[in-house]
Parts: structure tokens; C-alpha cells; sequence
């Protein structure tokens, strides 16, 4: 673990480097020392705006289960899950793990009907992200004469993540299916350490309860177009906040420049890159993707760190001091990290 972290960091700090090498430190520190506060401001608004739609969408998944949670606890759990994004070494599975974890060892909460709901939040959101921006790139291209190539990454990565999605749900959606995949994932751990008969047997009821509850839930079409606007409000909030950044460096945005943020912005956050979030990989493709609004690379930049600055606030201190109030101990966190992003275990309930 130690080693990987040394090599994030390293690759950090080589990201940092090449950021600035690109925009000019120079140039960087003008645009930058220019930023008005009040579009800063709300750029970190527009980060917490966009995770509390986010659990607001898990609230609707939950009451469909017909699991108790309080709207202050849902809160705590997805600010922690995010904050979890940035800190651990997994990427975006951290936090889900996380919230996964806490869910089921806080709160009691059946594993199988934790961990469906969450499936299920993951995949609508990570789906309307892709199908809401679609028409955006469309409408880029047919209109303005921009690089066709954005349209291609947007379709790619679209299809990237129904591809995903599509396979996880077709292993589990059938209960005969979702038994046979679970009886190979044993085998498959077998090799490493043997499961307890007992064990075994709690895998098990924890697959059939989540093909139960993920079957339930994708028949409740009545309240998705309660979960589609919420999915518009998240999906607008953390599409603006990358135009805010701009604004806030004193950028003339019309509406093909703000089409083009919004539209890259969308593909870049659908681009898994298996790294945790604090190492910033995504924005340095975004800092080159930007370019395409004919903005200078110290202008690139510049709202590159000022989206991170907004990311830090609200997702590192506003998630760790939710991590803190949901009563997280250090032995909690060993515990986590043996499970595994499986946490199939039945002993996770109590």
C-alpha cells in the first residue's frame, strides 16, 4: 500500500509539473491572482448543490426499499463516499465501498438491499450523465464548428458505460444466473482463503437478497421521473460549476464555449481512470480538452485549479467532517479495507 501511494503522489506531482510547464508559471500566477471571489464562491456551491441532488436521488431508491435512514444520515453517508473518492487508492469504487460499508455496520442495513440500492443509484446517475450530454454534443456539432472528435469521445465512453452496466445487470438480474455468478466469485476467493461453510452460505443469501431488491426496484418506473429530475439538477450543478471557473478569471463565455465545457466536462467525469480522485488525472486531459474553446493554456489552467479548490472544499473537509460525525474509528477502516469492494459478508450487519 505504501509503495502505490508513493507512486500516486509521484505521478501528482508529476501532473502538477506538466500543468504548469504547459500554462507557464508566469502567466499562470496573473490569470490566477485576477479570480473573482464571488464566481469561486460559486463554484464550491455548485459542487455541494450536486452532491446533495445526488443523495436526494438515493433517498428515492430508499424509501422504495423501504429502508429507514434519516435525510441527515443519507447526507452524512454520500459526503463521506466522496470524500473517500479522494482519499483512497481505488478511485470512484472508494467511496461506494465506503458507503457501502457504513451502510451496512452503522445502520443495520440488510447487505443485500444496501448494496442493490447503491448499484442502482451508481448506474442512473452514471447513465444520465451520458444520455443528458449526448444531444449537447450533437447539437455542437451540427452547429458550430468545433472538432468532431469530442462527439466521437462522448459516444465512446457513453457506450463504455452502458457496456459496464449492461453486463453487471444481466449477471445478476436473473436469480438462477446471479446464484451461478456468486458460487464462481466463492471459488474464485477459495483460492485464496477458503470461506467457512457458514460463510458461504451468507454470500449466498446476500446474492439472492440483492437480485430480490434489484428486481423490485427496476419495476418501480412510477417514481422515475422523480429520479430523472433529480438527475438533471445534479447533472446541471456539477456542469456549471466548470463555467463558473472560467467566469471567474474573467472569460467571455458564449454559448458555443459554454456548450463545449459542458459537454467536456460530461465525458471527462464518465472516464474511469482507476486512480484515486486527489491525483488529478482527469484534469489534465480536461486542461487539454479545454483548449478547444480557443482559451490560453494559463486561462485552461488557471480553471483547472480553481474547479480543484472547489472540489477540496466540498468534498475533502465537507466529507471528512461528515466521515468524522458519522462516528468513523480507525479499526472500522481496517476492517473496511479487508473486505474488499465485494463486502458480501452476512457479519457486516451487526
Amino acid at each position: 500500500m505504501i509503495k502505490r501511494i508513493i507512486i500516486l503522489v509521484g505521478l501528482l506531482a508529476l501532473i502538477i509539473f506538466a500543468l504548469i510547464s504547459f500554462a507557464g508559471k508566469e502567466e499562470l500566477w496573473a490569470t490566477l491572482s485576477q479570480a473573482n471571489p464571488k464566481y469561486v464562491v460559486m463554484a464550491i456551491l455548485a459542487y455541494i448543490i450536486g452532491v446533495t441532488c445526488y443523495s436526494s436521488g438515493w433517498a428515492i431508491i430508499l424509501h422504495i426499499q423501504g429502508v429507514k435512514l434519516t435525510v441527515r444520515d443519507q447526507i452524512k453517508l454520500c459526503y463521506s463516499s466522496v470524500f473517500f473518492n479522494e482519499v483512497t487508492p481505488t478511485a470512484a469504487c472508494g467511496g461506494e465501498v465506503a458507503r457501502s460499508y457504513f451502510t451496512i455496520k452503522k445502520f443495520g442495513i440488510d447487505p443485500g438491499l444496501a448494496i442493490s440500492g447503491i448499484v442502482v443509484h451508481r448506474a442512473l446517475f452514471s447513465l444520465k450523465n451520458g444520455l443528458i450530454t449526448l444531444p449537447l454534443g450533437i447539437v455542437l456539432i451540427l452547429t458550430y464548428d468545433v472538432p468532431p472528435i469530442i462527439l466521437f469521445a462522448l459516444v465512446l465512453v457513453l457506450l463504455f458505460n452502458i457496456g459496464g452496466w449492461g453486463v453487471l445487470f444481466y449477471l445478476s438480474w436473473d436469480l438462477a444466473r446471479a446464484e451461478r455468478t456468486t458460487k464462481k466469485f466463492i471459488r474464485l476467493i477459495s483460492r485464496i482463503k477458503k470461506p467457512s461453510p457458514k460463510m458461504q452460505e451468507s454470500i449466498m443469501h446476500t446474492a439472492r437478497t440483492y437480485n430480490g431488491s434489484l428486481r423490485m426496484l427496476m419495476k418501480r418506473l412510477d417514481l422515475l421521473p422523480f429520479m430523472l429530475i433529480v438527475c438533471f439538477f445534479t447533472w446541471a450543478a456539477y456542469g456549471t460549476l466548470s463555467t463558473y471557473a472560467f467566469k471567474a478569471l474573467g472569460a467571455e463565455i458564449d454559448m458555443e464555449r459554454f456548450l463545449l465545457i459542458f459537454t467536456m466536462y460530461a465525458i471527462i467525469r464518465m472516464i474511469p481512470s482507476f486512480l484515486p480522485e486527489w491525483v488529478s488525472s482527469k484534469e489534465a486531459i480536461l486542461a487539454v480538452f479545454f483548449l478547444a474553446t480557443e482559451f490560453t493554456p494559463a486561462m485552461s489552467v488557471g480553471a483547472i485549479v480553481l474547479m480543484r479548490m472547489g472540489n477540496f472544499m466540498s468534498f475533502f473537509i465537507l466529507g471528512g467532517i461528515c466521515t468524522l460525525l458519522l462516528g468513523v474509528k480507525k479499526s472500522e477502516l481496517k476492517e473496511m479495507a479487508k473486505t474488499k469492494p465485494s463486502f458480501k459478508r452476512r457479519e457486516l450487519q451487526r
